[in-house]
């Protein structure tokens, strides 16, 4: 019976998981491309930074809602204004809190930071996906089958 739960679980969530991991991947190329070419333009890099995130976070935010999530649509502009809004700022505490593991697990570990930053980000992935599926895209049809 629990064998059963966890094949389904498994074979529920893998396809999406694994489309939720491309959006995040071509995500970090938007922030990285809009990073050089803000600071190419003469903005300073922090600025650069906050404005290359954003519209990473947003490029996310719609391929997640009209891929990965296509099979549940928003119904209406308010829901998808509120799922906008959901994203956001739910990556926003995201980012905060895989920065501040980063730190934890540097400083007081002494773990290299870029396999701090990794460890942070493999976990976070995981919560923004579990963050995501209950709450900003609520579950899908074929899921609840």
């Amino acid at each position: 019976m629990a064998n059963s739960f966890f094949q389904r679980l498994f074979k529920n969530h893998l396809k999406r998981f694994i489309k939720f991991g491309i959006v995040g991947g071509s995500g970090t190329l938007v922030n990285l491309g809009v990073q050089y070419l803000l600071t190419l333009a003469g903005l300073h890099y922090i600025f650069a930074g906050v404005i290359a995130t954003e519209i990473s976070i947003i490029n996310n935010f719609l391929l997640n809602n009209f891929w990965t999530w296509r099979d549940n649509p928003a119904k209406t502009k308010r829901s998808f204004v509120s799922r906008l809004l959901k994203y956001n700022s739910s990556m926003i505490i995201t980012g905060i809190a895989q920065n501040l593991m980063m730190i934890f697990l540097t400083e007081l570990f002494k773990i290299n930071d870029l396999i701090s930053k990794f460890i942070a980000i493999v976990i976070i992935t995981i919560v923004n996906y579990i963050i995501h599926y209950f709450w900003t895209f609520k579950g899908s049809a074929d899921e609840e089958k």
